[in-house]
């Protein structure tokens, strides 16, 4: 029988490094409200997008999924957290040739990537593409918020919210 990896669920604030195992971000109630604010809602995502899935618990709390909303029904894809390093802050000048760089406490931005390939029929599978999508969303880490940047969009990007009856999809969205 072959071996399931089950996910681990761990705080969105506590996520420092990119997971190497399947991952649940949770957030709490209040990190989901500060972290959406300002997006617009829509009816629908367009086939094809990918997006974040909020998932509500009972107790108010919820977690965040990723769905590389299959780019086509000839490709296998699979999605994982990916957290960036902080960027370096600057270090007060000193003597010497120039600034020290020293790096920031914490962690950087966390994202979502998608890693799709063709089916094959048969068994093997081919080579792991990272696709970039026009828009991607971000998760920033203090305060906590989601937001867009853009990639291959040639419009803007909106950070977009679609909520379902049991879920919310959360996606950039090039317009």
């Amino acid at each position: 029988m072959p071996k399931i990896d089950v996910p681990q669920m761990v705080n969105i604030a506590d996520l420092k490094s990119t997971p190497r195992k399947p991952t649940l971000l949770h957030i709490t109630a209040e990190q989901w409200k500060q972290a959406t604010k300002g997006a617009t809602e829509a009816r629908s995502l367009k086939k094809g997008q990918s997006f974040i899935q909020y998932t509500p618990l009972p107790d108010g709390d919820g977690f965040l999924s990723i769905d590389c909303g299959s780019p086509s029904p000839d490709e296998v894809c699979s999605a994982r957290w990916v957290v960036d390093k902080p960027a370096p802050a600057p270090g007060r000048p000193g003597p010497g040739p120039g600034p020290e760089i020293s790096s920031r406490p914490g962690r950087g931005l966390i994202r979502a990537e998608c890693r799709c390939r063709p089916k094959r029929s048969g068994g093997g599978g081919g080579e792991n593409i990272a696709l970039p999508p026009p828009c991607n969303l971000v998760i920033g880490p203090e305060p906590i918020r989601f937001s867009c940047t853009a990639g291959s969009c040639a419009g803007r990007c909106k950070l977009t919210l679609v909520r379902g009856n049991q879920f919310v999809f959360v996606a950039c969205v090039c317009s």
